[in-house]
Formats: structure tokens, C-alpha cells, sequence
């Protein structure tokens, strides 16, 4: 059996709350969604679209990933239905859980309370080698989520800050996404799309072809996740999580863009 670990990702309240909708006076809205970018202290950050879907990152690049579904108490806080709502780990290639294993589920619970802006939730991830650890986020909400989503805003081309001579990505009006990495092989085509004008959040879908080496296990596989777009930094920045699965595992793939 092993040991169980806790993982704590904490941030601090900000006067704000998930989407678009004004705080009203009491300090909560009408809505009971988790919608919202969600950043905690350290550099992780929760992104969660109005379906709910959500796509944890982590600084190290682990992913928690799911579906999730929120209910009211009191029409005074949000809660997760942990019924309905779960999250699995998403490493990144070689990477692994600290028991060694390359995989965990977990059930979710959650609350975020909108006068404070804040976003509460816990997951006791059970591993594929029967390990368990807890998953601890308290994420702060951040305004950049209501500044809207457009496939104009985002069409032009970006370097990668991980390898900027690398590889160009390019957006067009159509939101069609494509890139060669000169150094991998890589070639990347797909489509970005805004999940609700409203919020800035993007839905991804991606396919990896011609990778050589270590990212090889990415040709082929479906590439699917959320992104979010940042105007205001100099340059404007397109961040990006993305969960590759295959029959047999899954990768995550976190990539930050500038705008050339």
C-alpha cells in the first residue's frame, strides 16, 4: 500500500467570481457554474469551460482532467456533484506519479464561493499501482476570463517560448491551427474555437504527425483541451492544456505561445 500524499495548490481571494454575470448584493449570482480561469499560487491554474470541463495544470506539467457538474446550497455557494464529476491524471511523456505509476481517477468534490472569488476542490486519487493521494487546489478567479473569446482576436502566428527558432504556429480566420517543429518533426494540425464569446476560454483539437524520437508515441493520437488567450501581456501570449490519449495511456501537453 502506499503512503499517501497530499498535493496543496493555494492562492489568495480575489474580489471577483466565475463568468460574466455581476456580483449582485448579497455578493453571489444567479448561475451555479465553475466556469472560469482559476490560478492558484506557484503557477498552477484551473481551466474550466461551461460545459463543465476542466484541465488542472500543474507547474511540473501534470494535468487533472474531467468532467465536472455543479449544484447550489442555500443559492449561497457552488458544489461539485461528486457523482458526476471526476478527474484523472494527465502526466507528461516519462513522466510518472510518485509511486510509480502512469495513471489515477479520482472523484471530485468542490465548492467556489462568488463574493470571495474563489475556487475550492479536492480529489483522492486512487493510482493504477492502488496508491492514493489527495489533490488539494485553492485558485483564485482571474478577470481575464470574462474578456471574451473570438477567432479573430487569436488569428496570426506564434513562437513557442519553450524553443522560439523552432517552430512558427499559425491560426487563420477559420481558426485552422498548423506548425512543423524543425527539431522534432512534429507537425501539428487542427482547430481552436471560442467555447462561449463571452469567456476567454478556446476549445483545442489537435493531431501529431511525423514526431521522431521521444515524442514519437504522439503520432496519430486525438489531442483535445482548453486554452486561453491573453492580449494584455507584451507579447500576447496563447496557453494552451491538452490531454493526448490513446487506448492505453494518456500525455499532457502544455504549450505556451507568444504572438510574433
Amino acid at each position: 500500500m502506499q503512503g499517501k500524499r497530499i498535493f496543496v495548490l493555494t492562492a489568495a481571494a480575489l474580489s471577483a467570481c466565475g463568468g460574466s454575470t455581476p456580483i449582485t448584493d448579497t455578493g453571489y449570482t444567479d448561475s451555479c457554474s465553475p466556469g472560469g480561469i482559476w490560478r492558484a499560487a506557484g503557477g498552477s491554474v484551473a481551466i474550466i469551460d461551461e460545459s463543465p470541463r476542466v484541465h488542472l495544470v500543474q507547474s511540473d506539467g501534470t494535468q487533472f482532467v474531467g468532467d465536472v457538474t455543479g449544484y447550489t446550497i442555500n443559492n449561497r455557494e457552488c458544489y461539485f456533484d461528486r457523482e458526476k464529476s471526476e478527474l484523472h491524471a494527465v502526466l507528461p511523456l516519462g513522466a510518472s506519479l510518485p509511486d510509480g505509476s502512469h495513471s489515477g481517477t479520482g472523484k471530485a468534490d468542490a465548492s467556489w464561493v462568488k463574493r470571495s472569488g474563489q475556487l475550492q476542490l479536492t480529489a483522492d486519487i486512487k493510482t493504477s499501482a492502488s496508491g492514493k493521494f489527495t489533490l488539494a487546489f485553492i485558485g483564485a478567479y482571474d478577470p481575464l476570463h470574462g474578456s471574451g473569446s473570438s477567432r479573430a482576436a487569436i488569428a496570426g502566428s506564434y513562437r513557442p517560448t519553450s524553443s522560439p527558432a523552432a517552430e512558427v504556429l499559425t491560426i487563420d480566420a477559420a481558426g485552422q491551427m498548423f506548425s512543423q517543429n524543425a527539431t522534432t518533426g512534429c507537425v501539428i494540425n487542427g482547430t481552436i474555437d471560442p467555447v462561449d464569446g463571452r469567456f476567454d476560454v478556446y476549445r483545442v483539437n489537435l493531431t501529431y504527425s511525423a514526431c521522431q524520437g521521444a515524442l514519437s508515441p504522439l503520432n496519430g493520437l486525438p489531442v483535445k483541451g482548453l486554452a486561453t488567450y491573453d492580449a494584455g501581456k507584451t507579447p500576447a501570449e496563447l496557453f494552451m492544456a491538452l490531454d493526448a490519449a490513446s487506448s492505453l495511456q494518456h500525455y499532457s501537453i502544455v504549450l505556451t505561445e507568444r504572438r510574433t
